[in-house]
């Protein structure tokens, strides 16, 4: 008795790609509050959001915005992969 590739293939319903998107988010957003606060000189997240001195400038003029540039970049890479891979119609992972 065989079971078909197709019995066994899992589909993505739509709960299941919320509960991936949801996922992805959170991690996404842990990775990004942890890399603003990690780096050679330390910062308190208070007084930075207060706007107050030194670890606003830190925060907001060094940290965050080479964050979204490599949250950008990750984006336009995996976009670019996932066309390429479309465009050559050559999937790099398939079930078989």
């Amino acid at each position: 008795m065989s079971v078909s590739t197709v019995d066994t293939v899992r589909y993505l319903t739509p709960r299941r790609f919320t509960g991936v998107a949801v996922g992805l988010s959170l991690a996404a957003a842990a990775t990004v509050v942890a890399t603003a606060l990690i780096g050679p000189e330390s910062i308190d997240l208070r007084a930075a959001l207060r706007g107050a001195g030194v670890d606003h400038v830190i925060l907001f003029q060094i940290r965050l915005p080479r964050i979204l540039l490599g949250l950008v970049v990750g984006g336009a890479l995996g976009v670019a992969g996932a066309a390429l891979q479309a465009v050559f119609r050559n999937p790099l992972v398939e079930p078989g």
